[in-house]
């Protein structure tokens, strides 16, 4: 069983240290379609797919606040278990837009911060390369 600890993204290949949460999502438009065989209830058939990752970090230094002007940048993703932890190197790949950098700071708390990335293209199944070393 995968727990949150076991999951690690990578931005060009290199792992977004601190995530807390990780999450995909992955939707399919709807399109609509006329049918003689259903006079008052609409049909539909599967359009194009999209999909979104969103990872909350912990804020180590200040300087990591400076993650906040990389939104519009491009980056591949790689959502699987650690490789470190795992044998298996298969997960879920994609290249991706940061549409949002939220950085959370309350007094007395840890800094925190979302990164949530817009998918472009295919969200693929396979194997990735964990970086070297």
């Amino acid at each position: 069983m995968d727990t949150g600890r076991n999951i690690i993204i990578f931005r060009d290949g290199e792992a977004i240290a601190g995530t807390r949460s990780n999450e995909v999502e992955t939707r399919v438009d709807l399109v609509q379609k006329s049918s003689p065989n259903t006079a008052e209830f609409k049909e539909y058939v599967a359009g194009d797919k999209s999909w979104l990752m969103q990872t909350n970090f912990l804020v180590k230094n200040v300087i990591d606040i400076t993650e906040a002007l990389n939104v519009g940048e491009t980056y591949t993703l790689v959502f699987g278990a650690n490789p470190q932890q795992e044998t298996t190197k298969y997960g879920l790949v994609g290249t991706a837009i940061l549409q949002q950098c939220r950085i959370t700071a309350i007094l007395g708390n840890l800094v925190q911060g979302t990164f949530v990335f817009q998918g472009t293209g295919e969200l693929t199944h396979g194997s990735y390369t964990p970086p070297e070393e």
